[in-house]
């Protein structure tokens, strides 16, 4: 197996430099290194992340690959195209804010060479506002029965934690434009063509939750665009109208309520 790579890491201009410029690093200084990293500018950039952009990019001319776009896109066209650009077979995801271990993408290939019918590789992760303290961990299924069971409720993987093929990703259709359900949307695409998913069972990601990670799920809108996916692969034969009933119940409630219940719920009873 050539462990060759690509990294997609979208950027925009509300981005921190400091948090950027260490995410770029943690990419770069894996134990199996990415032959390319797409830099994918979501819209014009302040001058300092250009600038952070552009020094990379002189010292790393081989790696560093960067598209440039100066209007704003939604998340699901950026890494659309992402994908496109990709190079290579296998893809990685990271995102501009987060961290992960050296290994992370070592511990990912060795699991595609123990099982070469898995497409998507992710690693259980753990949520931090400051880093060096530990703050709780998402725990997912590991195997791909229990992965494509725990998807009929929930999303199975942490999308920054993601390693996958991309010819399986393409075979699905890519990323499409759904906003805040652009990972889960693609993961149901590519188990109903067959995929199948594989999570490490060590936090090799570390996820940055900001102040406003938990209230973003929630609000009319987030849930709007809820229904519509669930209603969706309801009618794609993912889920039965029993789970569709259920779930959608679930997150009417969820949505309604205040940031601080939402944040008190995702860490005592989703979160470990």
């Amino acid at each position: 197996m050539k462990k060759e790579y690509s990294v997609l890491l979208p950027v925009y201009k509300g981005e921190k430099p400091e948090y950027f410029k260490k995410s770029i690093d943690c990419m770069l200084k894996q134990s199996i290194k990415p032959a390319e990293l797409w830099i994918l500018e979501d819209g014009e950039l302040t001058d300092e992340l250009e600038n952070i952009v552009r020094e990379y990019e002189g010292k790393f001319p081989e790696t560093i690959k960067v598209n440039r776009h100066k209007t704003h896109r939604k998340l699901g066209l950026v890494l659309k195209e992402g994908v496109e650009l990709a190079s290579y077979e296998y893809i990685s995801r990271m995102d501009s804010d987060d961290l992960c271990e050296r290994e992370r993408t070592e511990r990912q290939f060795e699991v595609l060479e123990k099982h070469p019918e898995v497409d998507i590789v992710g690693t259980i992760y753990d949520e931090f506002l400051q880093e060096g303290v530990k703050g709780p961990v998402r725990m997912l299924p590991e195997k791909p029965d229990e992965i494509l069971e725990f998807a009929h409720k929930r999303n199975p993987f942490g999308h920054s934690s993601i390693l996958m093929k991309k010819q399986a990703v393409v075979d699905a259709g890519n990323y499409r434009d759904y906003e805040g359900l652009e990972d889960y949307d693609l993961w149901l695409r590519m188990f109903l063509n067959g995929s199948k998913g594989y999570n490490i069972q060590e936090a090799l990601v570390h996820v940055r939750a900001g102040r406003d990670f938990y209230n973003r799920r929630g609000g009319k809108e987030y849930l709007a665009r809820q229904e519509k996916f669930f209603k969706e692969f309801t009618q794609r034969g993912f889920f039965t109208e029993r789970e569709y009933r259920y779930t959608i119940g679930v997150r009417r409630v969820f949505c309604r309520l205040p940031g601080w219940a939402r944040s008190f719920l995702y860490k005592t009873l989703l979160r470990k």
